[in-house]
C-alpha cells in the first residue's frame, strides 16, 4: 500500500506550481524507487490511474524496477491509447525491460500512424507519428529486430531529418538491408549534413570490408 510519503510526492509530480518543483517530486520518487519502498502491486494500482501524469510515472517506474509482471497490461495500455504522453512512455519501457516480445504490438502501431499520417493531416496522427517513431526505432535497437525494414523503410524519406537519421542508424546497427544505390543517393542528395555523414559512415564500413 502507498504510504503518505509517495501519496504527496505523486500530488506534486501532478500539481506542482512549478517545473522544478515537479522534478524534483520526480526524483524523490524514483530515489525510493531505488530504496526499494515501491511495491510491485503499488505500481500496477498506479498503472490503473484515469491521469497520465500518474500512469506516465507508473510506467517509467516499472521499466526501472524490471516489473515484468506488468508486461500484459503494458500491452493493452500501448495498443489502446493515442496519448502522447503515454505512449513514448511505453515504449522507453519496452526498451528497458529488453524483451522483444513488443515487437509486433509496435510495427502493428507504426504502420497505423504512418498510413493515418499520410492520409489526413487534419488529425493528430502526424504529432503522434512524430511522438512515437524514434522510441520506436530505439526500443527495435534494444530488441535486436531485423525484420522491421518494411515497417520503417518509409522513414528514410520522412520531412523529419533527426528521424531520417535515427532510421538509417537503427539499419546499421541490426544490419537491416539496404543497397549501395539508396546510401549513395541519401549521401549525395539528403538535406540534412548528420544524415549525409550517417549514409557515408556506412558505405565506408562496407569499401573496409
Amino acid at each position: 500500500m502507498l504510504k503518505d510519503e509517495q501519496l504527496t510526492l505523486l500530488d506534486k509530480l501532478r500539481f506542482g506550481d512549478t517545473a522544478a518543483e515537479r522534478s524534483q517530486a520526480l526524483k524523490d520518487l524514483m530515489l525510493i524507487e531505488v530504496e526499494g519502498k515501491f511495491e510491485k502491486d503499488d505500481l500496477l494500482i498506479l498503472l490503473e490511474e484515469n491521469d497520465s501524469v500518474t500512469q506516465s510515472y507508473a510506467i517509467g517506474a516499472i521499466g526501472r524496477l524490471k516489473t515484468n509482471e506488468a508486461i500484459p497490461r503494458l500491452k493493452q495500455l500501448f495498443m489502446n491509447s493515442n496519448d502522447p504522453l503515454i505512449l513514448p512512455t511505453l515504449l522507453e519501457t519496452f526498451a528497458k525491460l529488453g524483451s522483444n516480445q513488443f515487437v509486433e504490438i509496435v510495427v502493428k502501431r507504426l504502420r497505423e500512424f504512418a498510413a493515418k499520417s499520410s492520409h489526413d493531416n487534419s488529425t493528430n496522427d502526424p504529432f503522434l507519428l512524430d511522438q512515437v517513431a524514434i522510441p520506436s526505432l530505439k526500443y527495435f535497437q534494444v530488441a535486436g529486430e531485423k525484420n522491421i525494414k518494411d515497417a520503417i523503410g518509409c522513414f528514410l524519406s520522412d520531412s523529419n531529418p533527426t528521424l531520417r537519421w535515427h532510421t538509417l542508424v537503427t539499419f546499421d546497427k541490426l544490419g537491416i538491408d539496404i543497397s549501395d544505390g539508396e546510401l549513395i543517393t541519401i549521401e549525395e542528395q539528403d538535406k540534412y549534413a548528420l544524415v549525409r555523414e550517417q549514409a557515408a559512415i556506412m558505405l565506408e564500413k562496407r569499401t573496409r570490408k
